[in-house]
C-alpha cells in the first residue's frame, strides 16, 4: 500500500529530524516557531491523511509550516483535518495559524468546516472525547455569531 509506505517514510523522517535536532542547540525561532525543517502543504496533508497526529503537531510548530499554510490560498488543511477526525490541538493550531480556514467550503460536497465537524462528531466521541468534539463545533460556530 503506497499510503502506508508514505506514512512509514514520514515517521522515519520525523524520528531522524528529532534525533538530529536534539543534538543541536536551540534553533533560531520565528514568532516562537521552531525553524527545524522545510515543511510543505503536501507534507502536512500526508500527515493528516495518515492520521499521524504527533508528527503533524511537530511539523505545525515549524516556521515553514506556518509560512506554507499562510502562503497557500487554496489549502484545504482544516477541512481535511476535520474529515479525518483530527484531535482538538491540531484543529486549534490550524485555526490559530490561519483563522480564515474556518470559512472554507469543501468544493466537492459544499460542506463548511462546521458541517464537517457536526458530521464527524461520532468520530471524535469514539477516538478522542465528546467534549473535544463539542468544543470544535462551538469554535467553528462562533464565526457565524
Amino acid at each position: 500500500n503506497n499510503n502506508s509506505t508514505n506514512c512509514a517514510a514520514t515517521k522515519t523522517s520525523i524520528a531522524m529530524l528529532t534525533s538530529s535536532n536534539n543534538k543541536r542547540s536551540k534553533a533560531a525561532t520565528k514568532n516562537k516557531k521552531k525553524a527545524i525543517e522545510v515543511v510543505t502543504i503536501e507534507d502536512l496533508a500526508e500527515c493528516i491523511e495518515c492520521k499521524n497526529w504527533d508528527i503533524l503537531q511537530a511539523k505545525l510548530q515549524t516556521a515553514s509550516a506556518e509560512d506554507a499554510i499562510n502562503e497557500n490560498e487554496e489549502n484545504q488543511l482544516l477541512l481535511l483535518a476535520l474529515q479525518h477526525g483530527a484531535p482538538l490541538d491540531i484543529i486549534m493550531e490550524l485555526v490559530s495559524i490561519k483563522p480564515i480556514l474556518m470559512k472554507q467550503i469543501d468544493p466537492e460536497f459544499q460542506h463548511t468546516a462546521l458541517h464537517l465537524a457536526c458530521l464527524n462528531m461520532r468520530m471524535w466521541t469514539e477516538n478522542h472525547n465528546e467534549e473535544e468534539g463539542a468544543y470544535i463545533i462551538s469554535l467553528l460556530a462562533s464565526q457565524y455569531a
